[in-house]
């Protein structure tokens, strides 16, 4: 198998219960000009972090994609910004916690992930692994390429926001960035954005059905 599959975590498999309906939109929503200026903003609107249990909602259709992808036998990893963790508002002990959690209900649902690369820094950190930026680090990108020893021109970045586009991209990887009520503007589209899919599981099934270049042919 040459390649895997990343995923981004929130926005694009999870909502965090604490965004919904509260008027406090989270990265990715809003107008164009909102999803720029978050684009490098410094920080997220508080109610978007994910702080405990209660906090992580699947997104219709998520935990199928992910039963899909490892049924498929290809291999997926999350990589995820999670910044509330360098401004102190959980600590590293409290993510793992819910990474854990976060695993046990893929598990559940018949799916499987490698490993979860996440980024713990504040955007004032200026570290080599955040992807939410502009100029993004890549250090999760690579780490997970040595891990598995794959090359990430064969990979999948997959995706919400157009960060996650621009970070993918930079690595070398195929983009697939999900719908959101936010629309990009079409040059960013154009330059960073491989294929937009309806959600998770259509960006699944344009992977596994080979609607997009089949990168994993097995030998």
């Amino acid at each position: 198998m040459k390649g895997i599959v990343m995923w981004d975590l929130n926005g694009c498999l999870v909502h965090n219960n604490k965004s919904l309906g509260t008027g406090d939109l989270p990265e990715g929503y809003g107008t164009p000009e909102d999803a720029v200026r978050a684009f490098d903003a410094d920080v997220l609107p508080k109610a978007y972090y994910l702080t405990c249990k209660d906090d992580i909602v699947w997104i219709d259709g998520a935990l199928d994609a992910l039963k899909m992808i490892t049924e498929a036998e290809i291999q997926q990893v999350i990589i995820t910004n999670q910044e509330q963790i360098g401004l102190g508002i959980i600590s590293v002990s409290k993510w793992t916690e819910l990474s854990l959690y976060v695993d046990s209900q893929i598990k559940d649902a018949g799916g499987d992930i490698w490993n979860f690369y996440t980024c713990p820094h504040a955007p004032s950190d200026n570290c080599m692994c955040r992807k939410r930026s502009v100029n993004p680090g890549l250090r999760m990108f690579y780490q997970c390429a040595i891990d598995l020893k794959v090359n990430l021109y064969d990979c999948y970045m997959v995706g919400d926001n157009i960060s996650d586009m621009v970070s993918g991209k930079a690595a070398g990887c195929k983009t697939i960035m999900v719908n959101t009520p936010t629309s990009y503007p079409q040059d960013m589209i154009d330059k960073y954005v491989d294929v937009l899919a309806d959600d998770a599981l259509e960006a699944a099934e344009i992977i596994v059905e080979g609607k997009y270049p089949d990168l994993f042919q097995k030998e």
